[in-house]
């Protein structure tokens, strides 16, 4: 069992190392403006970077483009960053580090600005530590920030919301009063909804919405295979007796895709159930374990391409004994078997349509937490196939 343990814990982490290097169609623009057309590695930026790596052909070496030699580069059909030089504002955004300063406090930067609304204005977003910023221009003239900043006054704590003042005189249009811009929130959605209102009232112009996928349901019935270990331990007489064996394993799991990074999350829960017999254990005439297990836990998945990722996953298990489970000592005295709970872990491939391959490993659980002088673990490793029926 221990070797499986490692073994599952050495796949996991090469499926997340595989995982993060994922290339992808994309395109850099250098700083004599010529554009090259490459694979970029998606390192799901969660703040804004300042460099990134890239391949001129699958087979290629992998290069790393700083933001000192790259005016522009993006993912196709995806994310865009764009070079900016100037006044970042730096206040930090935690309550105990707020200044007692309203104005702004700016400081020279170069950063890659992600592009959020192309048009005649042009919506920008910038995240660094402890801090987001959003910044625009109008006709492709220079950026600029939308000054938003928080502060203490006395016990207070205070905004400038110079932005809503910004918008209404810089984004004039008859569909857009100062009231309308002076409930503006400081967020991606309301102000990317502001600059596509303001896009298409100047031009005339419809601006698609940026369609956000909704998220999918999905029902499985799964079988595999279970490679539990189980050890029985006798207080009284300082003994312990471990026993492995296989069984079939069984069971449903209901999943839900949620719409962001673009399925690359879900939600599910499920049961499963399997049974663990034996009457050749020595602290033991005769146990048998048939635990019903129900789960809720959350995956993550790792897109190869269109239709098949690698995922990983993470589970709490309630333990439900069902009534045939029992265990009869030498002296033939029956004990009842307790439920319990525990966790696993999991790693596999779906091809995104029908059918997935899953290789799970159950934490210990103790089924006899109730017995005076024995006490009994359980935990396993799976291989289970799921068809996805729904």
């Amino acid at each position: 069992m221990k070797k499986l343990i490692f073994f599952f814990f050495l796949l996991l982490s090469c499926l997340f190392s595989f995982s993060q290097g994922i290339f992808k169609p994309g395109y850099f623009v250098n700083n004599e403006e010529k554009r090259v057309d490459c694979l970029i590695k998606n390192a799901n930026w969660d703040k804004n970077p300042t460099k990134f790596q890239y391949k001129l052909a699958r087979s290629s070496n992998r290069s790393t483009a700083t933001i000192d030699s790259i005016r522009e580069f993006g993912l196709t059909g995806g994310v865009t960053f764009i070079r900016y030089t100037g006044p970042v504002e730096q206040s930090s955004e935690l309550v105990h580090q707020l200044s007692e300063e309203k104005k702004p406090l700016f400081k020279e930067e170069t950063v890659f600005l992600k592009l959020l609304v192309d048009g005649k204005a042009t919506l920008y977003y910038y995240k660094g530590v402890n801090q987001h910023q959003f910044f625009y221009s109008i006709n492709g003239t220079e950026i600029q920030q939308l000054i938003y900043k928080k502060y203490r006054d006395g016990d207070l704590i205070k905004e400038n919301r110079k932005y809503t003042q910004q918008l209404y005189d810089d984004l004039k249009c008859d569909q857009l009063s100062i009231m309308e811009s002076q409930k503006v929130a400081y967020n991606v959605s309301a102000l990317s909804a502001y600059f596509r209102k303001y896009n298409q009232c100047s031009t005339g112009v419809v601006i698609p919405k940026k369609k956000y996928t909704q998220g999918v349901f999905s029902a499985k019935l799964k079988i595999g295979v279970s490679m539990p270990s189980v050890t029985l331990y006798d207080i009284d007489l300082d003994k312990e007796v471990p026993k492995t064996q296989n069984s079939i394993i069984w069971g449903f799991e209901a999943e839900y895709f949620l719409p962001f990074h673009k399925r690359s999350w879900s939600f599910f829960g499920g049961f499963s159930a399997m049974k663990f017999e034996s009457n050749e254990m020595e602290l033991a005439k005769y146990l048998k374990y048939s635990p019903l297990d129900w789960s809720i836990g959350m995956r993550r998945y790792l897109v190869l391409k269109e239709k098949a990722s690698l995922f990983l996953s993470a589970a709490v298990q309630r333990n439900l004994i069902r009534s045939s489970s029992r265990l009869r000592e030498n002296d033939n005295a029956r004990i009842s078997l307790d439920p319990s709970t525990n966790f696993c872990l999991g790693a596999g491939f779906t091809n995104r349509a029908r059918h997935t391959l899953e290789v799970r490993w159950q934490s210990r659980r103790d089924f006899l937490s109730k017995s005076i002088s024995l006490t009994g673990t359980y935990d396993s490793f799976d291989i289970m196939y799921s068809y996805s029926f729904w």
